[in-house]
């Protein structure tokens, strides 16, 4: 049984949950936190079992999705500017990267069912003429 630290966003620390096979550090995740679904980030594996009960990891989601360096780095900054690790992270990490799929490889498309009747402005007819030359493509 491994055990790991994960990176919760918006959470005060790290928590420890376990999986039955090893994950390298940086992947992201999902799990359980407080019952509730979410997507977490592994720091760093645990060394000896934890005292407490610890909840399994649901599922690897990507594998090193964060160079180890980058964490590195993170730890760095909040050494020297004594801030608490997890607040670095906060500010590295964009949250759509801790929201179930991988924003970079959303596509987003547009679908332009009727032109409205009050265009506001040339920025808005703009808008609409581009949509319309793409067919609703970004």
């Amino acid at each position: 049984m491994y055990y790991y630290d994960v990176y919760l966003r918006n959470a005060p620390d790290f928590y420890t949950w376990e999986a039955k096979q090893a994950i390298p550090i940086g992947s992201r995740v999902r799990l359980k936190f407080q019952n509730q679904p979410r997507i977490g980030i592994i720091i760093r594996t645990s060394e000896k079992k934890p005292s407490f009960v610890t909840l399994p990891i649901l599922e690897i989601l990507e594998e090193s999705f964060i160079d180890q360096r980058y964490l590195q780095l993170a730890q760095e900054i909040s050494a020297e500017n004594f801030t608490i690790y997890t607040k670095v992270l906060s500010l590295m990490i964009p949250e759509a990267f801790c929201l179930e799929q991988n924003p970079a490889e959303r596509q987003l498309h547009y679908q332009l069912k009727s032109i409205p009747d009050s265009l506001r402005g040339a920025k808005q007819k703009e808008a609409l003429q581009l949509i319309q030359k793409n067919n609703g493509k970004n």
